[in-house]
């Protein structure tokens, strides 16, 4: 049973210091988290999560949606973005 969604890395420090449960994670954004008694431990078993960018129709021309875009499709892709 989930008991509330949190939107980001202070939501979720700020609900953990306060007892209010527990949260998983990405392993990437444990040390964001590890501060003032926050404890994390590995799951395992669990298998990864999938991501969806998406934009709305009027911001697919802006050079920074885009940019981005392509920055992940790279990502995916296993290729680097060019300086």
């Amino acid at each position: 049973m989930i008991g509330a969604e949190i939107a980001g890395t202070e939501e979720t420090y700020e609900a953990l210091v306060a007892g209010l449960g527990i949260c998983l994670v990405a392993a990437g954004n444990v040390p964001l988290l590890t501060l003032g008694g926050v404890l994390t431990r590995p799951v395992h078993g669990v298998t990864p999560s999938r991501y969806v960018l998406a934009w709305r129709r009027e911001d697919g021309q802006r050079p920074l949606v885009r940019a981005y875009a392509e920055a992940c499709r790279l990502a995916v892709a296993g290729g680097a973005p060019h300086p």
